[in-house]
C-alpha cells in the first residue's frame, strides 16, 4: 500500500514538545530510528533520531522510519508493514487557520453519566488550535493503534 491511513487530531498548543517526545518513544522501542524533518536547516535528508532533536514550533512534516532499510523501501513500498509489524510513520502539524471548527462527537464529553447518549455536532473555538495528522500503514494494526494513541497521549499532556 503506497498510501497510509491518516488520522487528524486537534490540539490547543504547540505539538513541537509532543512529537519530540513521541519519537523519544519511538527511538526507545526502535534503537535504529531514522528521521527526516522537513523543513529543518541543512536539509530534510532521514537521520538517525538523538534525544533533543529539533522539531519546529510553528509547522513541519516529520518522516519516521524503523532503520535504513525500511527508508531504502518506502519510495517502492510506501506505509507497509514490515515483517516485524512495524512500518513507516509521517506526523505533520500547522496551526489551524480558522478559529472555528464544526465536529461530531462521537463520546459523551460530560462523561458516561449512565444515560444514553446520541452523537452530535458540536464547535471548537481557538485561535490557537494547531492540526496534527499522523499517518501510519493502516487504521488497526497493533503497531497504528499504539502510535496513534501514543502521540494522542503526548498531545495531551500537560508541560
Amino acid at each position: 500500500m503506497i498510501t497510509g491511513h491518516d488520522t487528524v487530531l486537534v490540539c490547543a498548543r504547540s505539538p513541537s514538545g509532543a512529537v519530540r517526545e513521541f519519537l523519544e518513544w519511538l527511538h526507545r522501542e526502535l534503537p535504529d530510528l531514522r528521521v527526516a524533518v522537513e523543513p529543518v536547516a541543512g536539509g530534510s535528508s532521514f537521520r538517525r533520531w538523538s534525544p533533543g532533536g529539533e522539531i519546529p514550533a510553528d509547522r513541519c512534516h516529520v518522516l519516521i522510519a524503523e532503520d535504513d532499510e525500511m527508508v531504502q523501501r518506502w519510495d517502492e513500498d510506501g506505509y507497509h508493514l514490515s515483517a516485524a509489524g512495524t512500518g513507516p510513520l509521517m506526523i505533520a502539524f500547522e496551526p489551524c487557520p480558522v478559529p472555528r471548527l464544526r465536529a461530531q462527537v462521537l463520546d459523551d464529553p460530560y462523561g458516561d453519566r449512565g444515560l444514553g447518549f446520541d452523537p452530535y455536532e458540536v464547535t471548537l473555538l481557538g485561535t490557537k488550535l494547531f492540526l496534527v495528522t499522523i499517518v501510519t500503514p493502516d487504521a488497526d494494526s497493533a503497531f497504528s493503534r499504539t502510535a496513534i494513541d501514543r502521540l494522542a497521549e503526548c498531545l495531551n499532556a500537560t508541560e
